[in-house]
């Protein structure tokens, strides 16, 4: 996402549905700190007063996160090993086997597989 396709998203559809629920009252809107959140969100609407969050501190706020990242990078991390060792199994067969062509064994080797 670009800042400005956030910016349009925010002018177009958050700002409407805040003056809807809140007209003519302040409203704080607290947001995480990702690049494409631009910091001139405060100058669109007088009303609307967007903070945002300090980085790298969602996780410390949301302990249930802490756990699903832990694990995804985990497995993402199993994933990428089992790969590798994949990848070497067959380089090594194509070594110590000069009958096989190296093309050959890597072709056979589809990365989607261990991936998916």
């Amino acid at each position: 996402m670009t800042s400005e396709l956030f910016t349009d998203y925010f002018n177009h559809v958050i700002v409407p549905n805040i003056k809807d629920k809140f007209p003519e009252q302040r409203v704080i809107v607290t947001m995480d700190n990702t690049t494409c959140y631009p910091t001139s969100l405060n100058t669109i609407d007088e009303h609307i007063d967007v903070k945002f969050l300090p980085p790298n501190i969602t996780s410390l706020i949301q302990p249930c996160g802490q756990q699903v990242i832990f694990s995804l990078k985990n497995r993402q991390r199993n994933v990428y090993y089992t790969a590798v060792k994949s990848i070497l199994r067959f380089l090594k067969v194509a070594v110590c086997d000069p009958g096989k062509c190296l093309k050959g064994i890597l072709m056979t080797f589809n990365l989607y597989f261990h991936f998916f």
